[in-house]
């Protein structure tokens, strides 16, 4: 059997094994391993398994993964995040879908502070959905609208999905998250674009009601949400300054986050 047949063939175990619920990583694991002995032998199959997985895990660029995920989990857990949402939507207000424009807005920040699709629509999901629904935007609109901004996480820095991609294809992890700033944007602004136009063409998806807010209600919502935005700043600032690594950014990100929930 040439090699050619026997990576077919380890294509189609793979589809297989994930056909029937097989996790994934056991499912490449185990694909791996036995194509690995097949074509070179067991013994290095056996040395590749033995090696490899500790040769990645203890990479230290992975190091930024759980300082990330620690600073965002504080921010979420300190409250650092529940202005947020109040802050966009007296920014907003006055568009239409306002609701809906200030939940991307939110949406975009908080990842940037948590670097996860999942955790940005779990958060962004239980504060702004609920204010949609009770304003009768349309279910489709409000749960679309936060499953779509949710992708935001993994194109906003610090995404974790960046710092994956760069460990696997030895890429420095800075440059990535410096080039991820503007997709990140556009994509929100392309979804605040999506949200507009969809909402004029048919009203019915958004009613629209323009809040009289004082002054004062101004002040305070955006004293709500001052925390995050400065946090984010500094992270981004001290590796775009060249003054600190993506792990030590981390580290930096999530002190600080302790610090402001504290």
């Amino acid at each position: 059997m040439d090699r050619l047949e026997i990576g077919i063939i380890s294509v189609v175990v793979s589809l297989v094994l994930l056909a029937i619920r097989v996790p994934i990583g056991l499912t490449l694991i185990s694909v791996s391993f036995v194509g690995i002995g097949a074509v070179a032998s067991w013994k290095a199959a056996w040395g590749v398994l033995s090696s490899i997985p500790y040769s990645f895990a203890a990479s230290w660029e992975l190091s930024a993964v759980p300082m990330f995920l620690l600073m965002g989990y504080i921010a979420a857990r300190g409250q650092l995040t529940s202005g947020l949402f109040g802050a966009m939507r007296v920014l907003f207000n006055w568009m239409p879908g306002s609701l809906a424009v200030a939940s991307v807005s939110a949406s975009a920040l908080f990842a940037s502070a948590s670097g996860s699709s999942v955790a940005t629509s779990a958060a962004l999901s239980r504060i702004a959905v609920p204010e949609m629904l009770r304003a009768n935007y349309s279910k489709s609109l409000a749960t679309g609208t936060i499953a779509a901004a949710g992708t935001l996480g993994a194109l906003i820095p610090p995404s974790i999905l960046m710092v994956v991609y760069g460990v696997f294809t030895n890429t420095a992890i800075g440059p990535l998250f410096i080039a991820g700033i503007i997709p990140g944007l556009l994509t929100a602004g392309a979804f605040i674009l999506m949200i507009i136009v969809r909402v004029m063409i048919d009203p019915r998806l958004a009613p629209r009601h323009t809040e009289a807010i004082s002054a004062r209600d101004r002040r305070a919502a955006f004293m709500g949400a001052w925390p995050l935005p400065v946090m984010v700043l500094a992270v981004l600032g001290t590796i775009m300054a060249g003054i600190a690594t993506p792990t030590e950014a981390g580290a930096l990100g999530a002190a600080m986050a302790i610090l402001l929930a504290a």
